[in-house]
């Protein structure tokens, strides 16, 4: 599906299966990802509070940040076989897949009364030279008016978009809460640097 290879139709199959099947057993939500790329550049250090580890993303710490992927790979496995690499995927063609994709499966989600949130692209700019959607307020009201439906929600990480200087987070969370877009969300507070690498903090006390 991500990849747009020729499976895709078969694989659709397989998630609207899994679909009907969360309904069925009564699991309202399903949390997900569409990219390419994954996440990537980062190490686990002693940053945290008392020296616990967390995540720090550095582009350095991956070797393989500027190389790009090869086709046929998604979240590091291969998922078919192709040659060549992924460097010339669009923006916009991205996007198409997303389309193809919530065009299929919202309707399935409504008849099961499972909400569909998706989690946002973790760093929210391109890696690998793919891009990457779920990224900033403007992409967010994109992918929710792709189907305008309370089965088209988010898995709003303040992690992931707090890590972009150009998402007031606070904002957000109110603008989509009062939508009832937001299923769920994943808190953490991140330290941005100018680099544009970031560190996972513990988070901040009123009492210290």
């Amino acid at each position: 599906i991500l990849t747009a290879g020729p499976k895709r139709e078969e694989q659709m199959d397989n998630v609207k299966r899994t679909i009907e099947n969360l309904g069925k057993a009564g699991i309202p939500i399903m949390g997900y990802n569409f990219s390419l790329a994954a996440v990537a550049g980062r190490k686990m250090l002693p940053y945290a509070r008392g020296g616990a580890i967390s995540p720090v993303y550095d582009k350095d710490a991956d070797e393989n940040f500027d190389k790009p992927l090869p086709n046929g790979f998604v979240w590091g496995q291969q998922v078919e076989e192709a040659e060549g690499d992924m460097g010339d995927v669009s923006l916009e063609e991205m996007w198409d897949r997303y389309d193809w994709f919530m065009d299929r499966i919202l309707p399935v989600a409504e008849a099961a009364g499972v909400k569909m949130a998706i989690h946002p692209d973790d760093p929210p700019y391109p890696i690998f030279g793919l891009p990457r959607i779920i990224t900033c307020e403007k992409n967010l009201d994109r992918m929710l008016a792709i189907v305008d439906s309370p089965a088209n929600s988010l898995t709003l990480c303040t992690g992931s978009l707090g890590c972009a200087a150009f998402n007031d987070v606070t904002a957000l969370v109110r603008k989509y809460a009062a939508r009832d877009r937001i299923a769920f969300m994943h808190i953490r507070n991140v330290q941005r640097f100018a680099d544009g690498s970031f560190e996972e903090r513990a988070h901040f006390s009123p009492c210290g």
